[in-house]
């Protein structure tokens, strides 16, 4: 990591791209120095606005991160705009305002119709909400697009396991273990098996 900094030290591609793995290895001070350095080196550098926010939404200061989704969209010529504003659509739902959250992922969605983050994030509200079938609407059009996703799998059997339908609930969880058992997906996925049956020995008990 020294090197690449060293050898490319007027390069905000470098830092933005450091930045990326200090926030997979929750080196959230590393992250941000990073960041910091990439947008002095270029001040309308959006992707690194967008890394910030995506920095702050997991220190959970949405409001923050509110404020650098909206710095990257204001470059007219950020290619993947839609990117930073399916975030900022996340972020105003983690601040309380469904309302907000969903407009700005519909306007996300019309720039990019095939960005599957999109959709998770739409399903994933309406299924807090408890409109399941408008939820599993938009997370099988996700399924579509990123079948190897184990999170669009996971919160996809999440919708038919609270619509009642079992069977297709369990067979998304077994895959998601069968795709990659060492992964958080599939920890979590191995969790609601468990109850899962739990649930279905406790109402064969019952009859």
């Amino acid at each position: 990591m020294e090197i690449a900094k060293k050898t490319n030290k007027c390069d905000p591609e470098v830092y933005n791209l450091l930045a990326l793995v200090y926030m997979a290895k929750h080196d959230f001070a590393k992250a941000e120095e990073c960041l910091n350095k990439a947008l002095e080196l270029n001040p309308y550098f959006s992707q690194a606005y967008n890394n910030f926010g995506a920095l702050r939404m997991l220190q959970k200061r949405y409001d923050e991160a509110v404020y650098f989704f909206k710095k990257a969209l204001e470059n007219p010529l950020y290619v993947e705009s839609f990117i930073a504003r399916t975030n900022l659509g996340w972020a105003y739902y983690k601040l309380g305002d469904k309302e907000k959250a969903i407009s700005t992922l519909l306007k996300s969605l019309e720039e990019n119709a095939l960005y599957s983050k999109t959709l998770v994030y739409l399903g994933r509200i309406y299924m807090d909400e408890g409109n399941l079938e408008i939820a599993k609407f938009y997370l099988k059009r996700a399924v579509k697009i990123d079948r190897n996703s184990q999170e669009v799998r996971y919160y996809l059997a999440e919708v038919f396991f609270r619509l009642g339908d079992f069977k297709i609930a369990k067979e998304l969880w077994d895959s998601i273990i069968q795709l990659n058992p060492a992964s958080e997906w599939a920890t979590l996925a191995a969790q609601r098996l468990y109850f899962l049956e739990k649930l279905k020995t406790h109402v064969n008990s019952s009859k």
